[in-house]
């Protein structure tokens, strides 16, 4: 079982899963049902009370329709670009010459 450590990343779960459940217009009691778990269990994650696992991130991004990075705070104008280069029906191979350059990139920023 992977846990995710509780720090930032538990702040920003907690926003984004705060901000989906008000644009879907659900209770917590909906998504816990939604995902198999209990209400004070979801709450309890939620608020940070207990650990967050890899498997209900999991099983959220699904009930939300969304990325699990979008879910950590892990999403960046990388992930944007990328899906709406898909969207736009960009060629594969620009697209993969794109993913390249920006991956070079990245690792240079690094050192």
């Amino acid at each position: 079982m992977l846990v995710i450590e509780r720090s930032k990343t538990q702040s920003v779960f907690r926003e984004r899963f705060l901000k989906l459940k008000r644009e879907k217009r659900v209770t917590f009691a909906e998504i816990a049902l939604g995902i198999g778990m209990t209400q004070p269990n979801l709450t309890k994650i939620v608020n940070g009370n207990v650990k967050l696992r890899l498997e209900t991130v999991e099983k959220l991004s699904k009930y939300f329709g969304v990325d699990q990075p979008y879910l950590l705070g892990n999403d960046n104008d990388y992930t944007k670009i990328i899906k709406s280069a898909i969207e736009k029906n960009i060629p594969s191979k620009a697209l993969e010459e794109f993913i390249i350059l920006y991956a070079d990139y990245e690792n240079s920023r690094k050192r």
